[in-house]
């Protein structure tokens, strides 16, 4: 395992500008302190994290959608479910690697314009979050990334990350230091290249000197000082992978600060470099997991910030829950460009603000309907609106007592509910979803951490062996 090393120092840099903030721990279960850069850590009062509550599930719980009756509707779950899951089979590294296919995305696209159009015509809502404290740094957020979409601001991946992190920490952190901590990066990654010979505009050299800065130690001469800088590579951070306990383990300022972080946080941080270094470079999901894309020669490169290694897709299926219809749909596998990706940001933001405040409600569907909007394959999307639509069911179900079928049909609104929750259900099948239990991605991580060890140690042996000359 490589060895958790702090951020590095660099010491009469022109970016220099003062000590990083740190992102402390939830002082206890449900409370939190925000970043404040440069000074002593304080807990805002009044805000404290809540619990969503598991104790209303309703007992009309939903089915697999093969298992679901047909209902009176355009789309029915059983035929949204057999529309798109027809001779689905599960990728393994012997099958041929399928292409998407644009009867899939439609498919999705019409289920999920279904779904939006029964919208307006829901009126029970969840009990709303906005009045309470924070509230409203969520919506700047939300305005300002829907800005970027509209193209009434320029997309600006740095900035988009910033804002759903800032939000979920009450806007107390320090833009101007996330800026310069981002042009320390590639001020230095630009020296490494400068220093190799690389020219700094070729997209090939600008993927390949990042790969390096986050993949491995190097060093690297400042310009026109006589001074040499250690940068270390970005570790894999195992405790809280997935930010259960606490969520700014997702978050890429934490991975600035600490050096270490997971897959969501590495690769967003890869593609910020590139924006910064005026490259191109694309996320990509796979079941409980993301990583980068990099073409060059018509050729894709998977770019595996967990272990810092280059894999193929066919490694990549043969590891995961991969479905041939999640490949066809563009759900996993798929290039997503800065739009995508500043679009997935938006249901980050929903999931730091469910979390934040213990619930779902309106907000939370506002943002992924907003994501769906410009990525209809969004698969994060698509489970918090039907992450969404079971609380709203079995919050109504709760209150109405309604503990059948024929009581749903005497209520117009509630019945809806029940069929748009029954229809994403279905699309989540449809298109292959499945969900990685954690202790499989857990087993997949030590593969990547043992598979790293195996080709250090092929480099180990080859250097000890070389005879000396």
């Amino acid at each position: 395992m490589k060895p958790l090393i702090l951020f590095f120092i660099i010491l009469f840099s022109v970016y220099t500008y003062g000590q990083l903030p740190t992102v402390p721990k939830p002082e206890s279960p449900g409370t939190f302190s925000p970043i404040t850069p440069n000074k002593s850590y304080t807990k805002p009062s009044n805000v404290k994290l809540e619990t969503i509550t598991t104790n209303n599930q309703s007992k009309l719980q939903g089915k697999k959608a093969n298992e679901l009756v047909k209902y009176n509707t355009s789309n029915t779950p059983k035929v949204i479910y057999e529309s798109l899951n027809k001779n689905n089979y599960l990728l393994t590294s012997n099958n041929p690697i399928p292409n998407k296919s644009y009867s899939s995305i439609k498919a999705v696209y019409t289920t999920l314009s279904d779904v939006h159009t029964n919208e307006s015509r829901i009126t029970y809502k969840l009990p709303s979050n906005q009045g309470k404290v924070g509230g409203n740094y969520f919506s700047q957020a939300y305005n300002e990334l829907v800005n970027m979409l509209e193209g009434k601001e320029p997309l600006n991946l740095k900035r988009a990350v910033f804002l759903t992190e800032n939000a979920f920490f009450n806007n107390t952190m320090d833009y101007t230091g996330f800026k310069k901590s981002i042009q320390e990066m590639s001020y230095l990654i630009q020296a490494k290249m400068r220093q190799s010979n690389l020219s700094l505009s070729r997209n090939r050299n600008i993927n390949y000197m990042v790969y390096k800065y986050m993949a491995d130690t190097l060093q690297i001469r400042l310009p026109n000082q006589e001074r040499t800088v250690t940068t270390y590579p970005k570790a894999y951070d195992f405790k809280d992978p997935f930010g259960y306990d606490d969520p700014t383990k997702l978050f890429v300022s934490k991975l600035v600060i600490d050096n270490n972080g997971q897959c969501k946080s590495l690769p967003l941080l890869y593609l910020i470099l590139i924006e910064e270094l005026k490259g191109e470079a694309y996320l990509s999901f796979s079941p409980s997991h993301s990583y980068i894309k990099y073409k060059e020669n018509n050729t894709f490169y998977n770019v595996e910030l967990t272990n810092g290694m280059l894999s193929s897709d066919s490694w990549l299926l043969a590891s995961g829950y991969v479905k041939a219809e999640t490949v066809k749909s563009g759900i996993y596998l798929d290039t997503l460009n800065t739009k995508k990706v500043i679009a997935n940001c938006l249901t980050d933001l929903a999931q730091y603000y469910s979390y934040r405040y213990g619930s779902y409600d309106e907000f939370v569907l506002k943002c992924v309907n907003t994501t769906l909007q410009y990525h209809s394959s969004n698969i994060n999307a698509i489970q918090v609106k039907s992450d969404y639509y079971s609380l709203l069911f079995n919050h109504i179900a709760q209150q109405r007592k309604y503990t059948s079928e024929a009581q749903l049909q005497e209520d117009e609104q509630a019945y809806n509910i029940f069929t748009q929750r029954n229809k994403i259900y279905a699309l989540l099948d449809g298109v292959g979803y499945e969900n990685m239990p954690k202790e499989v991605y857990k087993k997949w991580l030590n593969t990547l951490e043992e598979k790293a060890e195996q080709q250090k140690h092929q480099v180990n042996i080859k250097q000890f062996s070389m005879p000396i000359k």
